[in-house]
């Protein structure tokens, strides 16, 4: 059995075991608190509200990776930009006489 059956075999054996006879009847107000709040847990996430939070993270992300390639270029321009001003540099000595 697992704890779920268990939980409800014990309630069910404890309102086997009470009276029939209900002595006051339960005030409006904390029936309507305890209604709302049965219903509260039932209420199911907005699936519009769920897509917004997963659309907001991807575009987060591809922002974080789009920073990542634009820094990596650059260090990749930086490094080519010495070595074209050396080929530049060659090119110019071998035909200036």
């Amino acid at each position: 059995m697992n704890p779920i059956d268990h939980q409800l075999e014990r309630l069910l054996r404890a309102a086997a075991r009470a009276n029939g006879v209900i002595s006051d009847p339960v005030p409006f107000a904390v029936e309507q608190r305890a209604l709302a709040a049965w219903r509260g847990g039932l209420r199911e996430e907005n699936e519009a509200e769920a897509m917004l939070v997963l659309f907001r993270r991807l575009l987060i992300g591809a922002f974080a990776v789009a920073l990542l390639v634009l820094a990596a270029s650059y260090q990749e321009l930086a490094s080519n930009e010495a070595d074209i001003e050396m080929a530049t540099a060659a090119l110019q000595a071998n035909i200036e006489p």
